[in-house]
């Protein structure tokens, strides 16, 4: 007689394939990123269009080849000056539509507290005797939104920094020239510092640019890498076991 038969089973598994993400992974950003990198190129153009034709002119002018008889621009003076304002213009709103994309993207970072909305990129700059100061803390709020160590973080604020004492240094220079009355020497030479003022700040703003475009495409590309199921294997069911 035999004993009773022992067949195996299979122990009902449910165990279904999850996903696996890693412990340590930050979470992922809640929104595709707007991109920055056309904004930024035209931006980026057209404000070294502008400065190549303030050096161009502010040299003209010291030579006298645009200067008539009477101190007057000539027609090559007055188009550089066209050139100019035409290039700033196009700059300034490129880097608007730019910063209003980059403080997006800012509020979609994980762990990252915007402190500026969006709508600042723009309105920064219509705020009496405030926008002597806004423009520059609303570029800093994403520059330093947008970088991941405290290193960086302290590179783009002295940037920043940069750009807007030589912004304002510049226009301020260039005010007071115009609407005051100066010795020559001392006209060229208040002209001159406000020329390498609008250079300094021209080179940090493109520095600004480049590197707060880079950092959010890499944190973006990052995310999306370590978050998209269909770039992680899943994990396997536990194999059957028997009875």
């Amino acid at each position: 007689m035999t004993g009773p038969e022992y067949v195996p089973t299979a122990a009902p598994c449910n165990h279904r394939p999850v996903l696996a993400a890693p412990p340590t992974a930050a979470p992922p950003t809640t929104g595709p990123m707007r991109p920055l990198r056309a904004a930024a190129l035209v931006g980026f153009v057209a404000v070294s269009i502008s400065t190549l034709a303030t050096v161009a002119g502010f040299i003209a002018a010291v030579a006298g080849v645009d200067l008539d008889d009477t101190g007057a621009l000539t027609g090559s003076g007055v188009a550089l000056q066209v050139v100019g304002v035409l290039a700033f213009l196009t700059g300034a709103v490129a880097i608007m539509v730019w910063l209003h994309r980059a403080l997006t993207n800012v509020g979609m970072l994980p762990e990252v507290r915007r402190r500026w909305s969006p709508g600042w990129a723009v309105g920064a700059w219509f705020v009496p005797l405030a926008n002597l100061v806004l423009p520059a803390l609303v570029l800093n709020s994403a520059a330093r939104a947008s970088v991941p160590t405290r290193g960086a973080r302290a590179v783009m604020t002295a940037l920043v920094l940069t750009w807007w004492i030589g912004f304002d240094g510049s226009s301020a220079l260039t005010t007071a020239v115009v609407r005051g009355e100066f010795e020559a020497t001392t006209h060229w030479i208040l002209l001159g510092v406000a020329v390498v003022l609008r250079i300094v700040c021209t080179v940090a703003l493109i520095a600004v640019l480049a590197q707060v475009t880079s950092h959010q495409e890499r944190r973006f590309a990052a995310s999306a890498e370590r978050w998209d199921p269909d770039r992680r294997p899943p994990v396997p069911s536990r194999p059957p076991t028997f009875a």
